[in-house]
């Protein structure tokens, strides 16, 4: 369904209680002396968008606590917001999932955008709480006796590392608070995923690549038991591609858990051993990959 749009708000704190998304509409007849958006008085203006993408776009961020209706006249353009409203409100990102993962296994998740892959890795990480339902690491039930899985490295989606300073220093800052990593492991990690260990240059100079390298390095190089990679292989080329697929076998004989959130076919092709199909918050389907 179309809705003819001034913009969006991803992440509002001014337009209603929590972190919200925000949606201004176009046209409204009343034009008020003093509005504060006169810009979307003109019921030709803005654009039209598409209230699937909208959805999508929303369903995908678990921060979000609601949605808001500003104008222009939402009234004027009733049916695509009641369809927004309604979706949102029935909406449940994960729905009964039972399921065990594995030492020394590569699971492959994919399904279409809001299917609840990544809401999936966000909860086994601790990075957000169920409704209902359980999450046990090792027999420890998170957010009971620990907040977050111990021994856990992540990859999630639009991560950043400090902007300012250098790919080394990331990881030294990173590495004090466990104390787990050493030099070496800092170094190693770095050489691994093919950036310069002694490189000064900050991050806000790296290119969309070098960043995905360097995102990975931070999930691996405290050699961790569980690894979760939402989409390891975006802005990487083949090369990089391929040297992600290598590390992900290594970490995986090594014994680690690794669980790979995708919509590349490759790779689940290349390294998985077992692919779940997501769909509507559920595991639809599980296949061996032989």
């Amino acid at each position: 369904m179309l809705i003819r749009i001034a913009g969006t708000v991803s992440e509002s704190i001014v337009d209603g209680p929590g972190i919200r998304y925000t949606i201004f509409t176009q046209g409204c007849p009343h034009h008020c002396e003093g509005c504060h958006n006169p810009e979307t008085h003109d019921f030709s203006g803005g654009r039209l968008a598409d209230t699937d993408k909208i959805y999508n776009h929303i369903a995908e961020n678990p921060l979000l606590k609601g949605i808001t209706f500003s104008g222009g006249e939402p009234f004027c353009q009733p049916a695509p917001l009641y369809d927004l409203a309604k979706r949102i409100k029935e909406n449940t990102v994960l729905d009964n999932v039972s399921y065990t993962f594995k030492s020394g296994f590569v699971y492959g998740l994919y399904g279409q955008n809001g299917s609840g892959k990544t809401m999936l890795l966000r909860a086994i990480s601790g990075l957000i709480n169920l409704d209902s339902g359980s999450i046990f690491i090792d027999g420890e039930k998170l957010h009971d006796k620990i907040e977050f899985p111990p021994e856990t490295g992540i990859v999630i989606e639009n991560m950043e590392l400090l902007p300012e300073c250098s790919a080394k220093r990331n990881l030294q800052m990173l590495a004090k608070i466990k104390n787990i990593a050493d030099e070496k492991d800092i170094i190693f990690s770095l050489e691994r995923v093919g950036l310069d260990p002694d490189s000064e240059k900050k991050v806000k100079k790296f290119s969309l690549g070098m960043k995905q390298r360097l995102n990975i390095a931070q999930a691996i190089f405290e050699n961790q038991k569980i690894i979760l990679l939402d989409e390891p292989t975006n802005a990487l080329d083949e090369d990089a591609v391929q040297l992600i697929y290598k590390i992900i076998r290594e970490e995986k004989s090594r014994g680690a858990t690794i669980i790979v959130a995708t919509h590349h076919k490759e790779d689940l092709k290349e390294v998985c051993d077992v692919i779940l199909k997501i769909a509507g918050g559920k595991i639809v389907e599980e296949n061996e990959n032989k």
